[in-house]
């Protein structure tokens, strides 16, 4: 990040221990998908549910409208887009999720959201969107490009630093 307008905060914050590349302990259920269960949270998340609360049936019978995946995870781990599987494979999944879940795993089905590609001169790409957030404050987002609908690990990450606009606390 040579050379960004933000790199002497950076190196200010790390210098004053107010940056981490692993969250606490105390901040994993803000992260985890299932601070989102319980319907529709916002207009602007997907319904998300606790998976073992879910209706296998409706879940089999609508498989290209759900995802499945493990309420705490990483970079796509663990996700399961039902409109990329067919229905023979979707229905081992809910199985093998149903089983995990019924030894203490947490998992949550989230209504599935279709994304619009954009062009890139790399092909089209769908965009995920994150925060990014320096010493309590919110000061950019990290875009995240993929050929699927899921982010993975061979996602292209671009950070935008946001200037001009005063940064507020995060809570």
């Amino acid at each position: 990040m040579e050379g960004l307008p933000q790199g002497a905060a950076i190196a200010d914050a790390i210098r004053r221990r107010r940056v981490r590349t692993i969250a606490s302990f105390r901040e994993a259920f803000i992260q985890s998908k299932r601070i989102f269960v319980g319907g529709r949270a916002s207009e602007n998340l997907a319904e998300t549910y606790d998976f073992t609360a879910m209706d296998r049936r409706s879940l089999l019978a609508d498989r290209e409208g759900w995802v499945v995946k493990k309420a705490f995870g990483r970079v796509g781990d663990e996700v399961f887009v039902g409109p990329l599987h067919g229905d023979d494979e979707w229905r081992e999944l809910v199985s093998e999720v149903t089983r995990r879940a019924a030894t203490g795993e947490r998992w949550v089905g989230q209504r599935f959201v279709n994304q619009v590609p954009i062009p890139t001169p790399w092909g089209p790409r769908l965009v995920t969107l994150g925060a990014y957030v320096l010493d309590g404050k919110f000061v950019g987002y990290f875009a995240r490009l993929s050929e699927k609908s899921h982010v993975s690990h061979d996602a292209l990450v671009v950070p935008v630093f946001v200037q001009g606009r005063p940064v507020r606390e995060v809570a």
